[in-house]
Formats: structure tokens, sequence, C-alpha cells
């Protein structure tokens, strides 16, 4: 039992680890690039900065972090791509806090139950 319960913990502290920093990430993100007044970036701006932001919102309107968390967390469930669900939360963390939740909270809830299955058995 003790053995099962140290297996369980370390499952979990790497899938909280992921998901933590997903979401640090997607802070970061947010409130230094996104909503950063100090970029005054124009419709007609061509510098660096203004065409990412202008990237990252095309994605964020078309939700593809959280539809990319998702495909990852489905992903996962399958026994030779079982490695997949921690990458799964970390971009469902990401969508959490970028306006992608429609997709991120099943996403995550999808990939903390993918990272809970045992390992495949040789």
């Amino acid at each position: 039992m003790k053995q099962f319960t140290a297996f369980c913990f370390t499952r979990m502290s790497r899938s909280s680890a992921a998901l933590a920093a997903g979401l640090l990430l997607a802070a970061t993100i947010r409130y230094h690039l996104l909503e950063n007044d100090a970029l005054q970036c124009q419709a007609d701006a061509a510098g660096g900065w203004c065409r990412l932001r202008a990237a990252l919102g095309w994605t964020l309107y078309h939700q593809l972090v959280g539809l990319t968390g998702l495909a990852l967390a489905i992903a996962a469930w399958l026994p030779t791509l079982r490695h997949l669900a921690l990458p799964g939360l970390l971009v469902a963390g990401c969508g959490l806090a970028l306006y992608n939740t429609t997709y991120a909270a099943f996403a995550t809830i999808v990939a903390l139950l993918a990272a809970q299955q045992p390992a495949r058995p040789n």
C-alpha cells in the first residue's frame, strides 16, 4: 500500500507541476504581451512584437490553444502516447488563463485522468 501511495503522489506531483507551469506561462504571456499598454501596436505596425501579438490573438480567437490541449489529452489515452499527458496539461493550463476555457477545462480533466493511468505492462 505504501508503494502505491508513493506512486500516485509522484504522478500527481508531476501533473500539478505541469498544470502550474502552463498557468504561469499563460499569465506571463497575457500580462506582458497581450494586455501590455506599453506596446502601442497600431493597425499597420510591422514590429516583431506587434506581429507576435497579432498572431497570438488570432490563435486565441480561433480557440487553438484549448483545442491543442484537448488533442494532446485525447492522444494521451493511447498506450503508446501516454507521455503526451503532461504536455497536454501544460497547454491546457495555458488555455485556462488565455481565454480558451471552453476546450481547456475539458482538456485539463482528460489529461489529468490520462496522467493517472498506470503504465502499459510489457
